[in-house]
């Protein structure tokens, strides 16, 4: 029956793990646009635009266009706006890739230092229209492909593996010293959560993000403790035994998969668990990880 048990604590965390890879496990996800960021994006040199896509202007009012030149409108129009950001100021959003360009859909803000009750201001703020858009230089086939860099963060959890686990050396019931080994033979499942810290590489075509996370961990195992290094002589008839394996971690990841850094210990459950010699002790592991975005 305890067999059966951690057969099934097993099946089902494996089970979760392949759901999560289906899903995202991000938490709070979200870009940073800071005034230094647009500034540059704006460059001429550099061609991306940050403007309202639907700004609407009445007749008889002048409005500078997005050449330079200054009109007074003979009707009521709908045009593409310059837009940018109060200084010292962070924009929070999310961004979602469009043909030929980003949208942009920022988290709430709350204070307006410089705030227009009229909607139709250059500095965004909370009277702003939700329909701000970063345009992209490409306008030929000629032209070259621009990359436009964004840093984000967020709370992430996700689902990890050791493949190999390094351990030190430990002495057995015969005081026999082992030597400092490395072992991979057992299937050890987990997750890890924690903050991350990335960018994104957006282009005309496609984005890709690299990630580095720092977070905790408890993995999942099972070990047959009759094949193993123990401190004691052992009861006959004892088989596998579950362990709980905390950890703290790194990650590094593109597209949020990635190499997984940790540094942890095995804790042996049953009876005779403490008699295993690497009960307690520390390990370090190198293994995957993987969250997904929604």
């Amino acid at each position: 029956m305890k067999k059966l048990l951690k057969c099934f604590l097993l099946l089902c965390l494996a089970i979760f793990s392949l759901s999560a890879f289906g899903q995202s496990n991000k938490i709070g996800f979200k870009y940073y646009l800071t005034k230094s960021k647009v500034d540059q994006m704006t460059l001429p040199s550099n061609g991306f635009g940050l403007k309202d896509s639907v700004v609407v202007f009445a007749k008889g009012e002048t409005v500078t266009l997005q050449s330079g030149k200054t009109v007074k409108l003979t009707k009521d129009s709908v045009l593409i706006k310059d837009v940018t950001l109060c200084n010292g100021s962070t924009l929070q959003c999310n961004i979602t890739p469009t043909a030929g360009f980003l949208q942009i859909d920022p988290w709430a803000i709350v204070t307006n230092p410089c705030g227009d009750p009229s909607g139709k201001s250059t500095m965004i703020n909370a009277f702003s229209k939700n329909s701000i858009i970063i345009t992209f230089p490409r306008k030929l086939v000629g032209n070259p492909t621009m990359v436009l860099n964004l840093n984000y963060g967020a709370w992430i959890l996700n689902v990890s593996t050791l493949g190999v686990k390094f351990r030190p050396s430990v002495k057995d019931s015969n005081n026999v010293k082992h030597a400092a080994t490395a072992t991979g033979s057992n299937l050890n499942l987990g997750l890890t959560y924690g903050y991350s810290w990335g960018f994104t590489a957006f282009n005309n075509r496609t984005n890709n993000s690299y990630s580095f996370t720092l977070s905790g961990g408890l993995g999942f195992s099972t070990i047959d403790i009759t094949k193993e290094i123990v401190t004691a002589h052992l009861d006959s008839g004892l088989g596998s035994e579950f362990v709980l394996s905390p950890s703290i971690n790194m990650i590094f990841a593109r597209n949020d998969i990635g190499i997984l850094f940790a540094l942890g210990t095995d804790l042996m459950t049953g009876k005779q668990g403490s008699s295993w010699a690497y009960h307690g002790k520390p390990y370090f592991g190198l293994g995957i990880a993987a969250g997904f975005r929604l």
